[in-house]
């Protein structure tokens, strides 16, 4: 077999083998090299194609495992395959990029979005209002509610209004 004829599921095996993860940036290089497998699954089938091509080996398993058990171990053209068939990541979202930079902000500063302040009040008989909360920013202010489930769901309505506002106005 070619290492140009290469399934997927084999690449996806050769690549949990070496703890490669396509998908997960972290997990970008070699961190163990092996994969248990009993030799008539078809996990073993696909790692027999492996083999053949050049890009693993077999093993014995170790002493407490099954000895019927068969230990794959990808070659060093192998490691190399996996690392060289890695799809390119995905674009970091703004999360990511604000991980990665050591700016001693926030999220919300780093973004450039002033945090609400939730204010809380306590029932008053006299001026005859209930206990609850609002959200409030110096772009919008959120009704009081009850709960500050409904107070984040009306500052999210008000600042979405006050956002309408200024479009209509430029």
């Amino acid at each position: 077999m070619s290492t140009q004829i290469v399934s997927q599921e084999q690449l996806r095996l050769l690549w949990h083998t070496l703890g490669l993860s396509p998908d997960n940036r972290y997990r970008r290089t070699v961190s163990r090299n092996h994969f248990l497998t009993s030799p008539d699954s078809d996990d073993g089938r696909h790692l027999d194609g492996l083999v053949a091509a050049g890009l693993m080996s077999r093993g014995k398993p170790p002493a407490f495992c099954p000895q019927d058990e068969v230990v794959y171990r990808a070659t060093r053209n192998g490691e190399r395959f996996a690392l060289a068939h890695l799809p390119a990541l995905p674009k970091p979202t703004r999360y990511e990029q604000f991980q990665s930079e050591d700016t001693g902000l926030d999220f919300h500063e780093w973004l450039g979005i002033e945090k609400p302040k939730v204010e809380y009040r306590e029932k008053c008989r006299i001026l005859g209002y209930e206990a609850g909360c609002r959200m409030r920013t110096s772009r919008a202010t959120g009704e009081w509610c009850k709960t500050k489930k409904e107070a984040k769901a009306s500052y999210k309505t008000a600042l979405a209004a006050t956002k309408a506002k200024r479009l209509e106005a430029a």
